[in-house]
């Protein structure tokens, strides 16, 4: 796995595991339902790989381009966590 600055990434990875993801949706209707933890024994690899994939059709625009700008390399350490856990 290719790290560029260990600190400053496993600290990103750290924030994502952190992150609320319940206001992610397009459809405000489905804001503050999902509030599972990425953690959580509650939620499958498949769901957090969903998680972190854009969606224009279930995913609003500011999400999708917070997407983005999260470096590959730095999600793939996140999936990665959650294989190994």
């Amino acid at each position: 796995m290719f790290v560029a600055d260990f600190k400053k990434d496993f600290n990103q990875v750290a924030r994502l595991l952190r992150r609320d993801y319940s206001n992610r949706f397009r459809d405000e209707a489905k804001n503050g339902t999902d509030l599972r933890p990425i953690l959580s024994s509650e939620r499958s690899l498949g769901s957090v790989i969903k998680l972190f994939t854009p969606s224009d059709r279930d995913y609003a625009d500011d999400y999708n381009q917070w997407l983005g700008s999260i470096p590959q390399y730095v999600l793939e350490l996140v999936i990665r966590r959650e294989t190994v856990l």
